[in-house]
């Protein structure tokens, strides 16, 4: 099998349909695609399959996950306060793309780029073709219109000044509700170091002046 192309307009839900997938992200997708497999059965040309898929989307929709819900989870935690408002339970993307390269039976994604109304995602994942298992990892960006969500999204210098962990896992075939978490954890020990330097840089500065902060940053980095 030899397949070389472009796809414009692609029913993303049918496509996943056609594979027996639940159709979990709706939208359109335009992708151009070099791939390369042999194989006496669907199974090995799919495990055969070598290549680079590039799909950009547009209106695409992730059913059942609100990211920005779980974002705001955790700037609530950080800000001690609690979230009041009803959230979707929908990501609707505002931008999502991804270069793909096929080879093994796996399918690596990298760079994985996602941007919702308040917040951007840059990662790296890989997806398994035929057990549809798969695994990413990202940095999300907080914007201040996180806040609109809900008063104790709010976000400053200090939250904006960090990465927040996103990590996902699981099998397209499973609840997308399962498939992400954000580590508050991390994010509080960060959040705390980085308070630390600013307290230090603050005190070098009253008695040294601003060139020994500078300093102080360049050690920090």
């Amino acid at each position: 099998l030899t397949l070389t192309g472009s796809v414009s307009q692609l029913d993303i839900a049918a496509a996943l349909a056609a594979v027996e997938s639940e159709p979990v992200l709706v939208g359109k997708a335009n992708l151009a695609l070099k791939l390369k497999s042999q194989g006496a059965t669907s199974n090995e040309l799919l495990a055969a399959m070598k290549g680079p898929i590039k799909p950009t989307t547009e209106d695409a929709v992730l059913y059942q996950m609100d990211l920005e819900k779980k974002l705001c989870q955790a700037v609530a935690l950080a800000n001690r306060e609690r979230l009041t408002a009803e959230f979707p339970s929908d990501s609707p993307f505002k931008a999502l793309s991804v270069d793909i390269k096929v080879a093994d039976g796996k399918a690596k994604l990298s760079p994985l780029r996602a941007r919702l109304e308040a917040v951007k995602l840059l990662g790296t994942g890989h997806f398994d073709i035929l057990s549809q298992d798969f695994s990413a990892t990202f940095e999300a960006s907080l914007s201040p219109a996180l806040a609109k969500l809900d008063p104790a999204c709010r976000v400053n210098e200090r939250l904006t000044d960090i990465d927040w962990p996103v990590e996902c896992e699981g099998n397209i075939s499973e609840d997308p509700a399962d498939w992400c978490g954000v580590d508050s954890e991390e994010i509080l020990e960060d959040l705390a170091k980085n308070e630390v330097e600013r307290q230090a840089k603050k005190e070098i500065e009253r008695k040294l002046g601003k060139d020994a902060g500078k300093i102080m940053d360049q050690l920090f980095k």
